[in-house]
C-alpha cells in the first residue's frame, strides 16, 4: 500500500533499523578493541550485554579459550626455515596435476607436499598423478578413513606436517614461482610472525598464463603490510560486520586483509603460518564454523585476532581460478 500512514510506517521501520544498525556497529568496534587490548571478559561482556549477533558471542569465547594457551612463540630459527604445502583435493585431478607441476618450477623447492585427497570418486588417478612427481618433489598423499570436507582436509594436512611453516594451496589454482622463495624469505626477515598471506591475481577457469616476472627481496621490503596496518584494515570490516542479523541488509562478509594494491588483495585460501599453532586454531568445518560458513575468511580471521602476529605480502603469488572452488562445503 502507498497511502501516506504506510509510507509513512515503513520509513519509520527502516529509520528505526537503521539505529539499530548504527548501535550494533558501535559496539562491534568496542568489542573489536577490547579483544585487541585483551580486556577481562566479564569487563567486555558487561559493556557489550547480550544484544550482538551470536557470532560475535562466539568470537570473543573462542579467542579467550585460545589465547591463554598459545605455546611460546620464540622466534624461527631464520638459518634454515624448512615449508610444507598442504593440497585439499576432491574431484580436480586436471587441476592437480597443474598444480603440482608449476611446483615443480619454483625457483626454490617446498621441503614437503602433502596432497590430502578427500575421498575423491576416482583414487587411482589421484594416485597416477601424485607418483608422476614423487622424482621431484617430496610428496606425500594421504587419504582419509571418511570425507572431512574442505577445512578438515587443510586441518588433516597441517597436523601430518614435519616442516614448522605449513603453506595451504588451493588445488585448482596455482602458486607463482617465487612462491616459496619468498615465503622462506619473509618469515626468515620476520621470525616473530605467526601468520603470512599473500596477493592473487584471477585467471580464467581453463586458461591460464603465466607470468614472466620473477620477485626478489627488495620487493618483499617494499610490499609488507605490517600487523598495525592490517589492524586499521581489518577493525573498520569487522565494525560493518552485520553476520546473521538485518536481513534487510544483507549479511556482509568483511572481507581480510588489505585489498588496495597489487593484484586483487589477500588470498585466504593460501595463507602461510606456524604449524606449532595447529593444534589450537583449527580449520573449521560444516560442523564447527565461528562465525561463517567460508572456512577460508573464518579461520584466517581468528588466527589474526588470536595471535596479533599476522602480515601480508602484497605481491601477486597464487594464481586464482575463477569459475572453479575448493572453498564451499562440497568443494
Amino acid at each position: 500500500m502507498n497511502d501516506p500512514f504506510s509510507v509513512g510506517i515503513r520509513l519509520l521501520h527502516r529509520y528505526w533499523d537503521q539505529r539499530r544498525v548504527l548501535a550494533q556497529q558501535e559496539k562491534m568496534c568496542y568489542l573489536y578493541d577490547a579483544v585487541w587490548q585483551d580486556l577481562p571478559k566479564p569487563e567486555i561482556l558487561n559493556k557489550i550485554g547480550f544484544s550482538l549477533p551470536e557470532e560475535a558471542y562466539k568470537i570473543l569465547n573462542y579467542v579467550y579459550d585460545i589465547r591463554p594457551n598459545l605455546p611460546n612463540m620464540s622466534p624461527l630459527n631464520v638459518s634454515d626455515i624448512k615449508v610444507s604445502v598442504i593440497i585439499p583435493h576432491y574431484n580436480q585431478h586436471s587441476y592437480l596435476d597443474q598444480a603440482l607441476y608449476y611446483l615443480t618450477k619454483q625457483s626454490v623447492l617446498p621441503d614437503e607436499i602433502i596432497v590430502v585427497d578427500d575421498r575423491s570418486e576416482n583414487f587411482n588417478s589421484v594416485k597416477n598423478i601424485c607418483n608422476k612427481y614423487q622424482k621431484k618433489l617430496n610428496l606425500r598423499l594421504i587419504r582419509p578413513a571418511k570425507k572431512l570436507y574442505a577445512g578438515g582436509a587443510k586441518q588433516l594436512g597441517v597436523e601430518k606436517a614435519h616442516c614448522e611453516i605449513v603453506v595451504i594451496h588451493d588445488a585448482d589454482d596455482i602458486s607463482q614461482r617465487s612462491r616459496i622463495k619468498l615465503t622462506k624469505a619473509f618469515f626468515k626477515k620476520f621470525p616473530q610472525a605467526c601468520q603470512l598471506n599473500v596477493g592473487y591475481v584471477e585467471f580464467p577457469k581453463d586458461h591460464f598464463l603465466d607470468y614472466i616476472q620473477d620477485f626478489d627481496d627488495l620487493d618483499l621490503t617494499q610490499y609488507v603490510h605490517d600487523c598495525d596496518s592490517i589492524k586499521k584494515v581489518m577493525r573498520r570490516k569487522f565494525c560493518q560486520q552485520l553476520f546473521s542479523t538485518f536481513r534487510s541488509y544483507g549479511s556482509r562478509l568483511g572481507g581480510y586483509g588489505e585489498n588496495d594494491g597489487y593484484g586483487f588483495g589477500a588470498q585466504t585460501g593460501h595463507v602461510a603460518y606456524r604449524k606449532i599453532l595447529a593444534s589450537l586454531i583449527k580449520w573449521p568445518t560444516p560442523w564447527r564454523y565461528t562465525f561463517t560458513k567460508f572456512e577460508d575468511y573464518d579461520f584466517n580471521f581468528m588466527l589474526f585476532l588470536i595471535t596479533q602476529k599476522s602480515y601480508q605480502l602484497d605481491l601477486p603469488l597464487v594464481y586464482y581460478r575463477r569459475g572453479t572452488s575448493t572453498n564451499l562445503v562440497d568443494y
